[in-house]
């Protein structure tokens, strides 16, 4: 069963989220590039899991069709 899981940290000027599956790095961006998309509406900070999926799948890095 695939198991993903988000990872955050934020510091001052420093912001780091990270979609993982299985402990393996899927996705992960660092300061300007999370604002970023944060901004651009790709990554909600409210579910930055299921959001940080969604653009993994948008980008092609997981199965459109697998399951949370």
């Amino acid at each position: 069963m695939k198991k993903y899981k988000i990872n955050t940290w934020f510091e001052r000027d420093r912001s780091f989220v990270e979609l993982t599956k299985n402990g393996e790095s899927i996705l992960e961006f660092w300061d300007n590039d999370v604002t970023e998309l944060i901004e651009a509406g790709f990554i909600n900070p409210k579910n930055y899991l299921q959001s940080m999926i969604d653009y993994a799948r948008y980008l092609g890095l997981i199965d459109r069709i697998s399951r949370v």
